[in-house]
């Protein structure tokens, strides 16, 4: 709560930096206890890496006023990451196949290909947005309809355009150009 709720309330109060890293400090000590102690919940586990996230994005987010503390926020990510991946992985029942996990694993890597880019590690970054358009190709397969799933498709192919434009053209094209089938045959059955 105090992540979610006091955090927000401050995080513009001039003064209040040293607050909010306290808030950031206790949050990610008591992550790191539940997640120990979480054994295999899918819920659990799917709240953790969400809350990981969240931490990621106020410590170091590019996208959103953080605290510039960006090895921070690339360990929160990487801890989020691996949730999802144990996750996916069949450790929980039916979650190789669940959507909801595929798309929040998606969004996952966005953001943190959006920060590997900002600190110049491109390379990084677009392993980072391939593994995300991976997860989104997976879902559209088994379901051309999923608005989640064009939107992450579209932005995930934005953020590594920006990366990409002057190196690889050809390759940011690549990965959508092999859905089109898949949305070709949704324009004639809707």
């Amino acid at each position: 709560r105090a992540l979610f709720n006091v955090h927000g309330s401050i995080e513009r109060l001039s003064g209040a930096t040293q607050a909010r890293l306290e808030i950031v400090r206790t949050t990610v000590e008591y992550l790191d206890r539940l997640n120990a102690e979480s054994g295999s919940d899918v819920r659990v586990l799917s709240a953790l890496a969400s809350a990981y996230a969240r931490v990621a994005r106020v410590l170091g987010s590019p996208l959103q006023p953080n605290l510039g503390d960006l090895r921070g926020a690339e360990a929160s990510y990487v801890k989020a990451g691996k949730i999802l991946d144990s996750l996916m992985a069949g450790g929980a029942e039916n979650s190789a196949d669940n959507a909801d996990l595929r798309l929040k694993d998606a969004e996952l890597r966005s953001e943190y290909g959006v920060l590997l880019a900002e600190t110049g590690r491109q390379d990084y970054a677009i392993a980072q947005f391939r593994r995300g358009l991976e997860q989104v190709r997976r879902v559209l397969m088994r379901d051309p309809h999923n608005l989640e799933a064009r939107k992450s498709n579209s932005r995930l192919h934005l953020e590594m355009g920006q990366v990409t434009k002057y190196r690889d053209a050809a390759g940011t094209q690549r990965p959508d150009t092999e859905l089109l089938p898949f949305y070709r045959s949704e324009d004639h059955t809707s």
